[in-house]
């Protein structure tokens, strides 16, 4: 797939990230929605957000890759763009090293604190389009203390709706960065990126994410319009490959996948994690869609 084609989606999630944010059901929408009821008492809760759905031709086809690779463990996670609910998850949903799509949050992070500063501009293209490791590593070091890079990086999971992962701010494995051994769930990612494409400031990441060099576009990259961040590495159990992404769905909406998988390569990650994208693709109007209508006000 062509980086034109990639860029694409930059200026339409751009124009999502207008006012606030609605999603869709796998189901085609209607063209018109009906206002929201209005609370019967002052004691009304607000409705807890709607878990994704798959329906059940997608979860057959992924769950049948899946099952064609039994020495692999896969988790593969879709959400609406501007969606708050619970994820819809296909396989084992592991608490897996993020290796380098942990950059994303990061490169958020650095680029609030330092938003007129040309080096980290330049810093966060080269570790979104080019997975630059030193690059990154100078993202995080820019945020002070491993502490307040932590804590830095944390606001930006939150901003986007993940208020479960913890940051890694120690390195746990010898030539490795510590924000690279941040444990995240393939449904923490989603829910993440559901919200963070909605941001004000998101293009600062979405942008470089449809631009990212061709050995990069594997999996959902492969797709046309998409905006991705791969990371690959070795763990003690074996070789782990991880994918964020953001595809198009059914009548203008946005889809966002995440996925992890356990095997014993990048090349037998990034094979199968094309087989994935691929039946995601075929059934991209199936998909849980969203689109955001205002920017959040988180920033």
């Amino acid at each position: 797939m062509s980086r034109g084609a990639r860029r694409a989606l930059v200026p339409a999630l751009a124009a999502l990230a207008l006012a606030g944010c609605t999603t869709g059901a796998a189901d085609p929408a209607p063209t018109t929605t009906s206002a929201a009821p209005s609370p019967t008492s002052s004691r009304s809760a607000e409705p807890a957000p709607e878990r994704a759905r798959l329906d059940a031709a997608t979860r057959r086809d992924l769950q049948a890759v899946i099952s064609r690779h039994p020495d692999e463990q896969v988790s593969v996670a879709v959400a609406p763009v501007g969606g708050s609910g619970a994820p819809a998850v296909v396989g084992r949903d592991e608490a897996l090293p993020a290796w380098s799509t942990i950059k994303v949050p990061l490169a958020l992070a650095a680029t609030r604190a330092a938003p007129d500063d040309g080096s980290v501009e330049a810093d966060v293209e080269l570790a979104l389009t080019a997975s630059d490791n030193d690059a990154a590593l100078r993202l995080w070091q820019g945020l002070g203390s491993p502490t307040r890079a932590q804590r830095a990086v944390e606001d930006v999971l939150a901003d986007g709706g993940d208020r479960r992962t913890t940051v890694q701010r120690r390195s746990t494995v010898a030539g490795f960065s510590p924000f690279g051994q941040t444990r995240w769930r393939a449904s923490d990612q989603a829910r993440f990126v559901a919200g963070a494409v909605c941001l004000r400031d998101a293009e600062t990441v979405t942008d470089p994410m449809g631009r990212v060099l061709d050995w990069q576009a594997w999996g959902v990259g492969r797709l046309d319009g998409s905006l991705v961040k791969g990371g690959w590495g070795p763990t003690d159990d074996g070789y782990v490959a991880r994918q964020l992404g953001v595809m198009r769905g059914a009548k203008g909406e946005h889809v966002v996948v995440t996925m992890t998988i356990r095997t014993s390569s990048y090349e037998r990650g990034s094979a199968l994690g094309d087989e994935l994208a691929e039946v995601l693709g075929k059934h991209a109007s199936d998909l849980p869609g969203g689109r955001c209508e205002k920017a959040s006000h988180s920033r």
